[in-house]
């Protein structure tokens, strides 16, 4: 058994626990016996403690340039920094380009019917960043290149008027024409039993309780008045797409069953209180929420034979050690001193109970732990 006379917390503090007043006053919630660092396009780690704050957090920034092949003055390729990090911690392991799927959520369990009613929902929901709701009953994200999100809608839902209700001949077979049926597949339904569609766009329920038309219309109506109208989920041959926010993805992510959080880190200069861009450095996210911020690049809009006091990136040129760049290409150009500067207080990244996979969209990231968490009783005599 570790023992915790003396305890070191994650900021550094040791108490004394033999001390009485000190039993009074401080709640110790985890001792952190040893650090690991890791560093990765995404770092995963495991805990046995959830909501801790991490030692740190390094993110690197590298510029972007776009296009393709050498640049030259024929082939101009402009250069990007940042003006902000996003930072992410989600149980799920995301890469970008590969497909999450998720499905709808029916409640209950057995076949559906008049006395067993399954409602469904969906298997995303989400505010978005304009305060619409959207909902996805099935289908899959993935996460960009450029940090937005696609979600996909594969699976629709319908709730059948109840007027639509028609018979199909001498059969069981009651039919309804939702929209956007495209194709031959199997639907869902919460009111009645499996169903399915036909190519000619009509979902045949097989339910042999009702000898009319008139009173499965009737039941529909019933149902529709008490708020449990008949929901029905098909696929469609023609999945439809959603562009979402970085944030909005994180909410989806969260949604489909995958506790993720993130925290955005805008780089605001402390002299003017404007965006600043970096186009090359670290960000530090700190225990104790500050925020570190070391810019290593500078930029020239317009080359005109300025001395470079090192290493450089231009628009226009493929760097060769003494050569200078052409006059009129954007250069980003190595410091010969770094500029640093400290943000206030912004909150602290998290743990999961279990895995955790931490990624930035700026480059690599490393990342400072606590490696093992030992849950130690709150003193208070």
């Amino acid at each position: 058994m570790a023992d915790i006379s003396k305890i070191k917390t994650l900021d550094g503090t040791t108490y004394d626990l033999k001390d009485t007043e000190a039993r009074k006053n401080i709640s110790i919630l985890n001792q952190v016996t040893t650090y690991e660092q890791k560093t990765g396009s995404i770092v995963s780690f495991e805990t046995n403690a959830a909501n801790m704050p991490i030692k740190s957090i390094i993110a690197n920034i590298e510029p972007i340039q776009e296009g393709e092949g050498d640049p030259s003055p024929d082939n101009v390729r402009p250069i990007s920094g940042w003006t902000e990090v996003k930072i992410s911690n989600s149980q799920y392991l995301v890469n970008v380009g590969t497909a999450i799927d998720f499905t709808f959520i029916q409640d209950g369990s057995g076949d559906p019917s008049k006395t067993n009613i399954r409602p469904i929902h969906p298997g995303c929901s989400i505010l978005r960043d304009d305060d619409t709701r959207l909902d996805i009953f099935a289908g899959s994200l993935v996460l960009n290149e450029d940090f937005t999100w696609t979600i996909t809608q594969i699976w629709y839902i319908n709730y059948p008027s109840f007027s639509n209700w028609t018979k199909s001949g001498t059969s069981n077979y009651w039919r309804a024409y939702p929209s956007k049926v495209r194709g031959s597949s199997t639907a869902y339904c919460s009111h009645f039993e499996t169903s399915t569609f036909s190519t000619s766009n009509r979902i045949q329920v097989n339910y042999t309780n009702f000898t009319s038309a008139s009173a499965l219309q009737a039941y529909s109506l019933e149902q529709n008045e008490a708020g449990m109208p008949i929901q029905i989920v098909y696929k469609a041959e023609n999945p439809e797409q959603f562009t979402l926010s970085f944030a909005e993805g994180i909410r989806a992510l969260t949604s489909i069953g995958y506790n993720s959080t993130y925290t955005s880190i805008d780089f605001i200069d402390p002299l003017t209180g404007n965006l600043k861009t970096i186009y090359s450095g670290t960000v530090t996210l700190n225990f104790d929420g500050s925020t570190d911020i070391i810019s290593t690049m500078g930029n020239i809009a317009s080359y005109a034979g300025e001395t470079l006091p090192g290493t450089w990136i231009s628009s226009m040129d493929v760097y060769e050690e003494g050569a200078t760049p052409t006059t009129g290409a954007q250069v980003v150009y190595e410091l010969a001193e770094p500029v640093s500067y400290q943000l206030a207080n912004i909150g602290q990244l998290k743990t999961f109970l279990g895995m955790n996979n931490i990624w930035c969209d700026t480059g690599d990231v490393t990342i400072t732990y606590g490696a093992y968490l030992e849950t130690c009783k709150t003193h208070t005599d």
